[in-house]
């Protein structure tokens, strides 16, 4: 009968102890949510080839915490950047587009973090978001014609919408900082890079507000 209360107690002591390891990495239902402006800076092929020029963003994510360090979640966003191509330089042809990019990304990040409640202690995190992004493209083209009633140049001008999706990944970095237990700033270094018939790169660091709960 000792033998078994001491195979009880043992037993016991052994679950305690693993649940108290399990509990240690695993913490309490914890959400951030990250919302943010920023530069979109088109990059490569999207730069040369497009003409596509130097544009502004939003940012939004939200990640729960499925381990102290590491965590699950979504972003999105909008960014938006133009272009502008003439065919010759006495403006025979003319186009101007404006390119708004949606991504809806599933996301991973881990964080460098001793503690959740911790207050003005930088949170280091790196992640991968990867997913579909949608662009949307509209396209004004304007060409010089003459008009063969008058002789006279005149102006025409075509309007074309396209809409594609393709699939890219999003490597980032960045640092948090929260003034109270629920809100703090962020910082942020993202490279977007989709892939399709047309590969594009683009920059986005962006800075806002984290609220979490």
């Amino acid at each position: 009968m000792r033998l078994l209360a001491t195979k009880i107690m043992m037993t016991a002591l052994l679950a305690t102890t693993a649940a108290t390891a399990l509990k240690a990495q695993f913490i309490n239902p914890t959400w951030i949510l990250r919302a943010g402006v920023l530069p979109s800076v088109p990059i490569g092929d999207f730069a040369t080839k497009e003409s596509a020029k130097l544009g502004v963003g939003a940012h939004a994510s939200w990640h729960y915490f499925i381990f102290r360090d590491l965590a699950v979640g979504g972003a999105t966003g909008l960014h938006w950047v133009n272009s502008r191509n003439s065919s010759l330089p006495n403006f025979d042809s003319l186009s101007r587009s404006n390119f708004y990019i949606v991504p809806v990304l599933a996301s991973v990040q881990y964080h460098h973090i001793e503690k959740h409640d911790d207050i003005l202690t930088p949170d280091l995190f790196a992640g991968m978001d990867l997913g579909p992004y949608l662009f949307f493209q509209n396209t004004t083209i304007t060409e010089r014609v003459v008009n063969p009633t008058t002789l006279e140049s005149v102006e025409v001008s075509e309007k074309r919408n396209d809409l594609s999706i393709n699939f890219g990944i999003a490597p980032h970095v960045g640092v948090s900082t929260m003034f109270t237990t629920n809100i703090g700033i962020y910082l942020e270094a993202k490279a977007h890079l989709t892939f399709g018939s047309q590969t594009r790169f683009l920059l986005a660091p962006s800075a806002g507000l984290v609220v979490r709960y």
